[in-house]
């Protein structure tokens, strides 16, 4: 496979996932990780598919994260193994809570 067809693919997978999210659609979101993905962030552990459910239209700034994500090819699909989301914006230290 060209890079090119790769990088193509793998933002045509984002595009998708962004609409199913923007929709609400819940189980649509899911079904683009791996049975076996894993999710980490601030208060969040998710493995093996548990429920992921698509929030807000737009991000309260205390809530921005950049995030990582890691994608395999199963088949004919890209699918998301792992993400990991760290936060944006720090208000404090963990050492002042």
């Amino acid at each position: 496979m060209a890079l090119d067809q790769g990088h193509e693919e793998i933002l045509a997978v984002f595009e998708a996932m962004s609409r199913t999210w923007n929709a609400g659609d819940a189980a649509g979101f899911a079904d683009f990780y791996t049975d076996d993905a894993t999710v980490i962030g601030p208060d969040i552990y998710l493995h093996c598919n548990d429920t992921v459910l698509p929030g807000e239209r737009e991000v309260a700034p205390e809530r921005e994260h950049l995030v990582t994500w890691f994608l395999t090819r199963q088949g004919s699909r890209w699918l998301v193994e792992a993400n990991h989301m760290s936060p944006v914006h720090l208000d404090r230290r963990p050492e002042e809570e």
